[in-house]
Order: structure tokens, then sequence, then C-alpha cells
């Protein structure tokens, strides 16, 4: 089997005054990775929360297309389940039989839940690791219901990014932002997904590729 879905991703959002541009940030250190032709983007959300996941993918979709990527979001290729289930193989390969190399992740996360897992048998800042934590999302993403009786110490959200190579089987880019207020999630999910967008260019992750002229 050749590929397999790692997806990543995640933006963004402004906790009070701290600055939006406070982000955490991680790539390979050799950076021998082949630039994606194809990119799926996947915005990981709670279900009701399904416009900011459109609004999400839509961003990326868009500014990837205007560096000369082929990218598609997820939530209009797929639905809004079609790719709930991470680790079915029939997943993996349909998406390779599309084209797919490359995967984008933007999950918004319970920081407490997400701080807190930890897989023993994955090193951080490896393949294993990535590909657990992302089968992992949908015990630790947030809800929008976390903030009612929130525990003693305040309760945050965060958005985290991933950048998964299919055809090599390796994450090429993560990215967290700092935790925020969950009342702020509806308000600056766009300056974040800028920040992201913005640092994978600045990283030379992605870089803007000359667009084919018919």
């Amino acid at each position: 089997m050749n590929c397999f879905i790692y997806i990543v991703t995640t933006l963004f959002l402004i906790n009070g005054c701290a600055s939006p541009s406070k982000l955490s940030t991680w790539t390979p250190p050799n950076k021998s990775y082949t630039t994606p032709n194809k990119i799926l983007v996947v915005g990981i959300v709670h279900d009701s929360l399904i416009e900011i996941r459109k609004n999400v993918e839509d961003y990326f979709v868009q500014a990837l297309k205007t560096m000369g990527y082929n990218a598609e979001p997820a939530l209009e290729a797929f639905g809004n389940k079609a790719l709930a289930r991470f680790d079915q193989e029939q997943t993996y390969l349909n998406l390779c039989s599309q084209g797919i190399d490359a995967v984008l992740t933007i999950a918004l996360l319970n920081e407490k839940k997400a701080t807190q897992y930890h897989d023993p048998q994955a090193r951080k800042n490896t393949s294993s690791y990535y590909y657990n934590r992302i089968l992992n999302y949908k015990s630790i993403r947030a809800r929008p219901k976390d903030h009612i009786d929130p525990p003693p110490d305040q309760l945050q959200f965060l958005w985290e990014a991933i950048l998964f190579n299919l055809s090599t089987l390796t994450p090429i880019y993560w990215a967290q932002s700092q935790p925020f207020s969950p009342a702020s999630t509806t308000q600056n999910h766009e300056t974040y997904s800028r920040i992201i967008m913005n640092s994978l260019q600045k990283q030379k992750v992605l870089n803007k590729r000359f667009l084919a002229r018919l």
C-alpha cells in the first residue's frame, strides 16, 4: 500500500490582547521533501461549527490556488462525514486515486485535552506521532459546549495545522496557535488562517509556482 491519509493542520486565533502572530511551528530538519501537486484541505471541527469549517477550507484552497497549487476543500469533495474515519484503508487509496499527494488539516482542539494526550509509542516530530495525533483528533477536538461548567483552570481552545505528504508518508509542517478563549472562536479564525499561510511561505514549505498558460 503506497498511501495513507495523514492530515493536518491548524491555524489561528487571538487570546484577548495576546499577539496573533504568536505561532509555534515545526518543519523537518533536512527539508528533503517533494513539493506537493494536489493538496486536500480538511477542516476538523465539531459538527455544529460547519460554517467555520467551510470558511477555513475555502480560505486555504483559494490561497493555495493563488500560489499555483491544485487544491480542493474536503467538505466540497467528500461531504461532512466521508473522511470521519481516517484509519480506513479504502479512504487512503481513494485519495491517492484522485491524485491527492498532500493533506492539510486545520483542527480546532480543546487545549487541555490536546496537551494531555500523549502516545508513549510515538516520539514527537515523527511520522508516527502525527499519524496518531490525527487519529485522536475526534477525542481532543473542541466542542462549543466545552466552556459550559468549565474546570477550575479556565478552559481554552487552540488551532493546530499539519501538512502531510502522502507520497512519502511524512509530515512536512506543523503549527499550533496560542490558547484562546472559546468565545473568540468565531471572530479570529480568518486572522490565524492568514498567519499560517504566511508561515508556510516564509519557511518555504510551499513556494509560489508558475501558473501554466493555456
